[in-house]
């Protein structure tokens, strides 16, 4: 199974031709690396279920912009649900996602990258659930930024947000701006 997994992971980075190489992503455009890392730690989450938890509580799957990293954490949400691996779950995907066969065996390779003695799975979680709400309040503040002639409401939320961005820095204080941000929605 290794091997497969190896091989899917190799055929997905290596472009078949050289018009796929023009068309691959560049850096800019590549998925954002704080939805691989969740994506990485969710894989697991039929061994560490609090990671699942948090991440069904505290972050809606709409923030996330990677169509891949989506199918992948609601896959992973269902699996800790029902209590069945996350690889069964992704195997017997009708979802015809491009390249998520292969985007879900390298995140099970990787696996070796997430496992570590310093920081637990759950903390690491909530520091990338903390990072994915500061990314989606900063769009927003933006947005509200570009309008030419911003209303006193909008102002006075770009004042909330900035806010609320540095609550968003520590687990302790940015649980409450999420518990916030959701009963608002």
């Amino acid at each position: 199974m290794q091997d497969e997994l190896r091989h899917l992971v190799r055929r997905q980075r290596r472009p078949r031709h050289e018009e796929e190489a023009k068309d691959a992503p560049t850096e800019s455009a590549a998925t954002s690396a704080f939805e691989v890392a969740l994506c990485e730690h969710l894989v697991h989450a039929d061994e560490y279920p609090g990671v699942a938890n948090l991440v069904d509580r505290y972050l809606p799957l709409t923030m996330l912009q990677d169509a891949r990293c989506r199918a992948v954490a609601e896959a992973a949400l269902k699996a800790a649900q029902d209590q069945t691996p996350v690889q069964d779950l992704l195997r017997g995907s009708e979802t015809q996602i491009e390249g998520l066969e292969a985007f879900a065996a390298g995140l099970l390779v990787s696996s070796s990258k997430v496992q570590s003695d310093e920081v637990s799975p759950e903390i690491a979680v909530q520091d990338l659930v903390l990072r994915l709400w500061q990314r989606h309040l900063m769009a927003e503040r933006d947005r509200m930024q570009s309008e030419l002639r911003p209303t006193p409401e909008a102002i006075q939320r770009m004042s909330q947000i900035t806010l609320d961005l540095n609550s968003l820095k520590r687990w302790e204080t940015g649980v409450d701006v999420i518990e916030i941000e959701l009963a608002d929605e």
